[in-house]
């Protein structure tokens, strides 16, 4: 039989309930609010660079992550099974990294890094550059997974609204459901 492609996971949304980008935010309005200051020059600068200069400045804790759990549960077991697992997220590579690290069950990360903001086609392209089209399978929960879901082999919904099931149902994409239900 052969090995299972690779499985790439978005985080936000997805892996974690959270929006980690989100809590950087308020980690940085609480700890360092006059820092605050600098976000509208940060945006100004690209939404990669914003969330670099977040990253920076807060140190997130991946064990107050909620994590959707039977979605954890299922990629355990899936690394148990010697499958590869990416981390694929739109977040900053030092939380994602965070994270990754935390788990223990990725072996690549997949992240926005200060210049280039990994969502939507970036991220799908990046996928496709690594793995080659058809050769990954995605999991993810928005409407801006549909470009890696897409050129997947499989797509796995996590977390996803009703609306966007039906819609990647429709399209012949959706592999796997996970519903929000924990």
């Amino acid at each position: 039989m052969p090995a299972a492609p690779p499985l790439a996971v978005d985080l936000d949304g997805t892996l974690v309930l959270d929006d980690t980008t989100g809590i950087c935010m308020g980690l940085l309005w609480r700890d360092h609010p006059w820092q605050m200051l600098g976000l509208p020059l940060w945006l100004w600068r690209g939404r990669a660079f914003a969330k670099r200069e977040m990253a920076r400045r807060v140190e997130l804790d991946p064990s107050r992550l909620r994590y959707h759990l039977p979605f954890l549960e299922f990629l355990r077991q899936e690394r148990r099974g010697g499958r590869l697992l990416v981390l694929a997220t739109g977040s900053d590579q030092k939380v994602a990294q965070r994270v990754a690290d935390h788990l223990g069950i990725f072996q690549e990360v997949f992240a926005s890094d200060g210049r280039i903001n990994l969502t939507s086609t970036r991220k799908a392209a990046a996928l496709v550059t690594r793995f080659g089209e058809r050769g990954f399978d995605y999991a993810g929960n928005h409407r801006k997974d549909l470009p890696a879901w897409r050129l997947a082999r499989q797509a796995i919904l996590v977390n996803c609204p009703a609306r966007l099931v039906a819609r990647v149902q429709a399209e012949g994409l959706a592999h796997t459901v996970f519903s929000s239900d924990q």
